[in-house]
């Protein structure tokens, strides 16, 4: 079971009314590992808060997924454990640094209608401390149905009867930026499939 750390930084505004912009660019940087976004949200009626916020791709830390109970209709225990590897957190650091430069950069300060600010966290612990205390999720869960071992080659539940799984769940790592393409292609291409077994039986 995996899903992608990620930490985020807020930058407010001079009192001002922005309209809100959900992200619509990603930066992809360090060989795939870091993935940026910005958005702005209004957060009253005279104050705008711009959120950047970034993502380890490939994360090493693995958690686990148990079921708690035989009852379909309750939620398993998960467990994530963001950051548990070494190397992640080096990562995470390294992040951090990044999204420090970027939201203290003369571009985003011109934009915001402030003073570029030059107080950087310089220390590596401090950086990783950060992390540990504010790594949230991205919302991208996956690898709790990995194909061969609760899933076969065409996505049938070992086991069941008449279940497939065709989500993110059976990845072990998250594609890109948002797994959402990936995932309707996929569902494409079994539903595609499923009529085509039912057209031969």
């Amino acid at each position: 079971m995996k899903d992608n750390p990620s930490i985020a930084v807020l930058v407010d505004t001079n009192p001002q009314n922005r309209l809100p912009d959900p992200p619509q660019v990603s930066g992809i940087a360090k060989d795939l590992k870091f993935i940026i976004e910005g958005g702005i949200i209004p957060t009253g009626f005279n104050a705008t808060r711009m959120p950047i916020a970034a993502k380890i791709a490939f994360p090493v830390s693995e958690g686990e997924l148990k079921l708690s109970s035989t009852d379909p209709r309750q939620n398993p225990s998960v467990k994530f454990n963001y950051l548990a590897d070494e190397n992640d957190l080096d990562d995470c650091a390294n992040m951090v640094h990044l999204l420090e430069r970027v939201a203290k950069s003369e571009s985003i300060a011109f934009y915001l209608g402030v003073k570029p600010q030059n107080n950087l966290m310089t220390s590596t612990d401090g950086q990783r401390k950060f992390c540990k205390a504010n790594v949230r999720t991205y919302y991208h869960y996956h690898g709790g149905c990995p194909v061969g071992s609760v899933v076969d080659n065409d996505y049938k539940v070992y086991g069941v009867k008449g279940l497939r799984v065709v989500d993110g769940s059976t990845f072990l790592e998250s594609p890109g930026t948002n797994p959402m393409a990936t995932l309707l292609m996929l569902g494409r291409y079994q539903g595609v499939k499923i009529l085509r077994e039912r057209e031969h039986v």
